[in-house]
């Protein structure tokens, strides 16, 4: 479950990526994976990492982009994003030789080094079942001035897309902005947030990710999180109940960051394509002390698209 709530949390990468790869009518595929890296003299820091593929002439060499996000250890809130390449070298039908190359950049969560450009090799062997690959083997990686570095064991899950204009499989989708305002909090000052936002609709249910950025009091905070919930129309009105994960970080925050949890629900006006939500919940560290309650405004448009899966 938390596995499969850290992927939802990572889904905005997707939602643009996906949808400009449907011009294409080409293979793509989405990677979600874990390593860790060690900073002296703080210790692991384990990585919860996710990237969407466009796959060249729809075969086994791909390019795509990343987002590295910091969930175990002393500096959840260090957030890292950019590209990786790679490819899937054929064994056996099962069995792919799974080299590829990551760099990203960025930084936060009190940083010894100020962080920066973030590379990483990996080899790994994928055991293909289905539209699925799994994957287990090593990493090494160097970040900014070396004080962050190491290998570590790396395990991957991979799901194979193909986005065509045939046969039709209409999804429907929003994308929006999210303005947040907290007075009941942890750290008892009145907080400010502003983000984007997305969601994928199934026929009663809905998966949501989260970027959202402290605007006053807690500057340099940043969070990623998503949610699985369940909608119901009534007219022009949509009502929205979901559970959140994901993870949190920097700034002033104490602590550094760490892994969040919650809950929040969502009135929705919809007028020509177009919406405005009215959203409350309540967000918290599952491992430390710090929480916040919100009320929000969300902004947004809704689109359609179509899509087939590779069975």
């Amino acid at each position: 479950m938390i596995l499969r709530n850290f992927i939802r949390a990572k889904l905005f990468i997707l939602f643009f990526a996906c949808e400009f790869l449907t011009g294409f009518s080409q293979s793509t595929s989405i990677d979600f994976d874990y390593l860790q890296v060690v900073e002296a003299p703080r210790g692991a820091i384990g990585f919860i990492g996710t990237a969407a593929n466009y796959h060249i002439n729809g075969g086994p060499n791909y390019l795509g982009i990343r987002l590295n996000n910091a969930a175990v250890g002393t500096r959840a809130g260090y957030y890292t994003f950019g590209y990786q390449a790679g490819s899937r070298i054929p064994i056996t039908n099962a069995l792919n030789l799974h080299p590829k190359l990551m760099f990203t950049s960025g930084g936060g969560a009190e940083s010894n080094d100020g962080s920066g450009g973030f590379l990483t090799t990996a080899a790994m062997l994928d055991y293909s079942i289905g539209q699925f690959n799994v994957g287990l083997g090593g990493q090494y990686s160097y970040v900014s001035t070396g004080i962050i570095q190491g290998w570590s064991p790396m395990v991957s899950l991979s799901l194979s897309q193909d986005f065509s204009r045939s046969p039709y499989a209409l999804v429907e989708a929003q994308i929006f902005t999210n303005a947040m305002y907290s007075i009941w909090n942890q750290h008892d000052r009145n907080t400010a947030f502003v983000g984007v936002g997305g969601r994928l609709f199934d026929d009663h249910m809905y998966k949501s990710v989260y970027l959202t950025a402290a605007v006053t009091d807690l500057g340099g905070y940043m969070d990623v999180y998503g949610g699985y919930g369940i909608y119901s129309d009534f007219g022009n009105f949509r009502t929205l109940a979901e559970i959140n994960l994901g993870t949190g970080g920097g700034g002033r925050a104490p602590a550094g960051g760490g892994v969040l949890a919650g809950i929040q629900g969502e009135l929705q006006w919809h007028y020509r394509g177009k919406f405005m939500g009215l959203s409350s919940g309540v967000l918290k560290w599952i491992d430390g002390p710090f929480y916040f309650s919100f009320t929000g405004l969300h902004l947004g448009t809704d689109f359609n698209f179509t899509s087939t899966q590779n069975e």
